[in-house]
């Protein structure tokens, strides 16, 4: 969510002259964090065996991510959340998959969890839009919107802590 509507974020909320670079800008920072901390963040906990940690840490690191843009008034602030979005989401994202396939009941089903967890991915994704705008219009606008997706990672990290099939 913090991607989606970037654009729109720039311009009305944050009053940016050019979105469009504005945007360019926190993608390319997005992405390089991104690449960097997905390689070694999804080595690191290889290494040590561990994943359940490194996704809590992510998520609460991504809702920080959120925060700071629900409570900016300049481009400043934003780019720190987007440098802090990128560097969780490259751990989150790599080591998530791997907490995942440890958590599937059985290797002779996994391509078929696989694609219902795919599946609940893309359907969440596109009831996203729907969501965010009725945060856009009952929550006080974007920074509803933003600690509504805080909220969200809080409360996904928190989903994490009981699964036993991963430490």
């Amino acid at each position: 969510m913090a991607l989606f509507y970037l654009l729109y974020y720039l311009k009305d909320h944050i009053g940016v002259a050019n979105p469009d670079e504005g945007v360019m800008l926190l993608t390319v920072i997005y992405a390089v964090c991104t690449i960097i901390t997905a390689i070694v963040g999804g080595s690191l906990s290889d290494k040590l065996h561990r994943r359940k940690i490194f996704v809590i840490i992510a998520s609460w690191s991504v809702s920080s991510a959120t925060i700071v843009m629900a409570w900016a008034e300049t481009l400043a602030p934003v780019i720190i959340a987007a440098v802090i979005l990128g560097l969780a989401w490259g751990v989150f994202t790599s080591v998530d998959q791997a907490l995942i396939n440890e958590a599937l009941p059985s290797e002779k089903n996994r391509a078929r969890d696989v694609s219902i967890m795919t599946l609940t991915v893309g359907i969440t994704n596109m009831l996203s839009g729907g969501i965010a705008a009725l945060a856009l219009n009952y929550l006080g606008g974007y920074p509803g919107l933003y600690l509504l997706c805080g909220g969200v990672c809080i409360l996904g990290s928190l989903l994490v802590v009981p699964v036993r099939s991963s430490r």
